[in-house]
């Protein structure tokens, strides 16, 4: 792999990055409904005072002028995020966008890294049982029961986990991301305690994402199954494990590896669910309140750090794939 391949393909990467920040930026700033115009009607009403007045009141109450124009928000805004900063917030002036995202961003990478990994390991080894046993009565009801929970909407499963192992069965808590008695910091009861909050989010995201791996892996192990150079390994008389784990395994899981920055995306992208679900202090959960407020510096911000994200985990697989299938060469 050229180093010119490799800054071709960050350089795409980062024009990506900086499109994604411009178009959000101008329809953030252009959704339907004034939330300045419809407080001050509210304001206006409630306390019989002229519109005018109950504007400029609400408007006091925000760090944001809505009758600035917005090439000049534009200006200030990508000024600062030439030096690293992410604007403050609207609603509290007291905090920068940077303390939300370094906040909330440990916490939806520890469970959306955690729940890839799971999924992965678990999708692609059912779907690797399923491929090789397809004939079987097991294999057709795995395959049923994927196919239900990889099609089903992950809020509902977040809605359904939250009610029985929360509220019927008391198992775990129904917020937060660490018991508020422990010490945040590198200690067992704050690790333990971390953990126990975020299985069930984790499980959340395991149990729809592993049907689509499976599925995924027992279309590409069948697949591979027809391939002449499994007739020939069977021919010589190597072993069966030998032929699943080396032969088969290996050669379907390449176009497999390529949707995992697919699904990693996806799951940022639900985190606003079942973080919002569970009152989890993720990035989706505080997108979600940011969006209820209209703030649009923290709404900005967040959406910059998951686009980011999501684009240049689609650059680090482009990247591991063209060495894990030597077949393939970048550059070329």
């Amino acid at each position: 792999m050229s180093a010119h391949y490799i800054l071709r393909r960050l350089g795409v990467a980062l024009l990506t990055i900086a499109a994604s920040s411009v178009l959000a930026f101008v329809l953030l700033r252009n959704m339907p409904g004034d939330i300045f115009q419809n407080q001050a009607r509210d304001l206006a009403r409630a306390q019989n005072i002229p519109f005018e007045e109950a504007f400029r009141q609400i408007v006091l109450q925000y760090n944001y002028d809505p009758t600035e124009p917005m090439l000049k928000q534009a200006a200030r805004y990508y000024g600062g995020l030439l030096h690293g900063n992410l604007g403050v917030s609207m609603y509290n002036a007291n905090r920068t966008v940077n303390d939300y995202v370094a906040y909330a961003l440990p916490w939806t990478l520890l469970i959306v890294c955690t729940a890839l990994t799971l999924s992965f390991f678990l999708g692609i080894g059912l779907g690797g049982f399923m491929a090789w046993r397809r004939s079987g009565w097991v294999s057709g009801s795995l395959t049923l029961f994927c196919t239900v929970t990889s099609s089903i909407p992950v809020f509902v499963f977040a809605f359904l986990l939250m009610v029985f192992f929360v509220f019927q069965l008391g198992w775990f808590p129904m917020s937060g991301a660490y018991d508020i008695m422990v010490d945040p910091g590198l200690n067992l009861p704050f690790l333990l305690s971390a953990g126990y909050h975020a299985v069930l989010p984790i499980f959340t995201f395991v149990l729809v994402s592993m049907g689509a791996w499976a599925l995924q892996m027992k279309a590409s192990g069948i697949a591979v199954m027809g391939e002449d150079f499994i007739f020939a390994a069977h021919a010589r008389g190597i072993p069966e494990a030998v032929i699943r784990t080396r032969y088969v395994m290996r050669n379907a899981l390449l176009p497999i590896v390529t949707s995992a920055a697919i699904v990693f995306s996806g799951m940022i992208g639900n985190g606003a669910f079942v973080e919002s679900t569970y009152i989890y202090p993720g990035m989706g959960k505080i997108l979600a309140e940011a969006s209820g407020r209209r703030d649009f510096a923290v709404m900005q911000g967040i959406l910059l750090i998951i686009s980011a994200t999501t684009i240049l985990a689609n650059f680090v697989v482009e990247l591991f794939y063209s060495k894990l299938d030597p077949r393939i060469r970048s550059g070329e």
